[in-house]
């Protein structure tokens, strides 16, 4: 490399590190070692299972009474602003073959730790279907939707209740199963400043090049 262009890249690949857009790393929940902190509220009782997930283990939830049962995970008030406009998925299976649907089925909430929440609804009529298979739910974390929690995310809450009991039947204890809660991230990309500041380099470069010539 000639002697004129070393003392010019260091403070150029110095500055880019500054302003370099940090990578984000996926959030997973495959809950193939245990439960991974999610628990159950309202009307239901939760149980790891080992087999039989989508893909490994799952979490296996079954109704108790008329309240509606919760998947809930704790976050704390973790800083999900990084995430704005990345995808939330999830998948479950109708395990005992209810088909008297519940309509909030598949109701996401994020709740803040101000205590304000948002609560959008991801599944459509007569989910989960009953055919034996894991179906995948998602949304779209829309930054003018979920910009007044993103920034502090106390709890992380699936509705898994999603049979009704009726005259007919006064006692409905459905089961469901839940695997694979992912947020994927968008791609990490340079911020404006970075863009400028390679450009700028690149110019620097040739000009240095055409003067060693």
């Amino acid at each position: 490399m000639p002697r004129l262009l070393k003392p010019l890249l260091a403070p150029l690949i110095a500055a880019a590190g500054l302003v370099a857009l940090p990578a984000r790393a996926d959030l997973h929940h495959g809950f193939d070692a245990g439960a991974e902190g999610w628990t159950v509220v309202e009307g239901g009782e939760m149980t790891w299972q080992a087999t039989g997930g989508a893909s490994g283990g799952y979490l296996r939830f079954t109704d108790l009474d008329s309240r509606d049962m919760l998947a809930v995970l704790n976050l704390g008030g973790v800083d999900w602003s990084a995430y704005m406009g990345a995808t939330l998925s999830f998948q479950v299976r109708n395990l005992s073959g209810h088909t008297d649907y519940w309509a909030p089925f598949g109701q996401v909430t994020l709740t803040h730790t101000a205590g304000s929440g948002i609560t959008v609804d991801v599944a459509g009529v007569g989910q989960p279907a009953n055919d034996g298979l894991w179906h995948t739910y998602s949304l779209v974390l829309d930054p003018v939707v979920f910009a007044n929690v993103l920034g502090s995310v106390k709890t992380l809450s699936i509705k898994m209740e999603f049979a009704v009991s009726d005259p007919a039947r006064p006692a409905t204890f459905e089961t469901a199963g839940l695997d694979n809660v992912n947020l994927s991230t968008l791609s990490a990309v340079p911020e404006p400043a970075s863009w400028a500041l390679l450009a700028a380099g690149g110019l620097l470069l040739a000009g240095a090049r055409r003067r060693a010539r």
